[in-house]
């Protein structure tokens, strides 16, 4: 499933998702809704996952199921709209960061972005979402809620992962896991991310491989790679000749090759 991006929650009239292109489908349309009643194509989870993150977890659940039956090799993508804005976690995580007080990064505030350039402020980055920096309440407010979205994905993808080992994917099956740059939380006083500040800018890029040896597992690059590169990572684990005319890197040399 896929689910593209625009600024706000509003349903967009430019649905152009290539549905006919996948044989289930199940994303949103625009921007997407938090609200499952409000996604079409997952609406039928909504009594008993009425926050879609959840509801993911269980549309994938049921998709894998359709692949066992089939007998056939499958790729599922999955895009959660988590933990983008408007910040709407799942209620059913309310208790998990109860009583937390966050610790501010060191470079938080505007006192800190003093020594920047006149033009890195005069963007959406500097100008919207103040309600990180707007005071100690609005900032503990935020920052709970940001995080307890991120707690849903991470539920959501254990889902996932127990429905691989309820089908018995889970020692054939390679996850990869990355997403959208973050938002600066009030680094350098900025709100949004747009900037390459290291804060909005790092993405997670995680691949599991249950079939991976010993000295290939736990490995950590600091390397930069793109979204550019996913694609020819998935035809080489699928065992397919990466076209010539594909943009990107084949990954998978990074934990081929450990030491290089």
């Amino acid at each position: 499933m896929a689910v593209t991006d625009s600024p706000s929650e509003k349903e967009t009239s430019w649905d152009v998702m290539p549905i006919d292109a996948f044989d289930e489908w199940a994303g949103g349309t625009g921007q997407t809704f938090y609200k499952t009643a409000q996604n079409k194509y997952i609406e039928k989870y909504a009594k008993d996952y009425p926050h879609s993150t959840r509801a993911y977890g269980a549309w994938a659940n049921d998709f894998m199921k359709d692949a066992k039956k089939s007998g056939k090799p499958f790729c599922m993508s999955i895009s959660f709209k988590a933990p983008h804005m408007p910040f709407t976690p799942d209620p059913f995580f309310d208790s998990v960061y109860e009583g937390t007080t966050y610790i501010k990064p060191a470079n938080y505030g505007v006192e800190n972005a003093a020594h920047l350039s006149p033009q890195s402020k005069t963007g959406r980055q500097f100008k919207a979402y103040r309600f990180w920096v707007d005071s100690e309440e609005s900032y503990q407010e935020t920052i709970k809620k940001y995080n307890q979205l991120v707690y849903g994905v991470d539920y959501a993808i254990g889902m996932i992962r127990k429905s691989l080992e309820e089908q018995g994917f889970d020692k054939n099956t390679v996850i990869i896991l990355t997403g959208d740059n973050g938002y600066n939380c009030g680094a350098h006083g900025f709100g949004d991310k747009i900037f390459p500040y290291e804060e909005g800018s790092k993405s997670p890029m995680i691949i599991f491989d249950p079939r991976a040896k010993p000295n290939q597992k736990g490995i950590k690059r600091e390397i930069v790679t793109a979204n550019i590169d996913v694609a020819p990572t998935i035809l080489s684990y699928a065992g397919i000749q990466i076209p010539s005319y594909m943009d990107g890197k084949n990954l998978r040399q990074l934990i081929d090759e450990p030491n290089k």
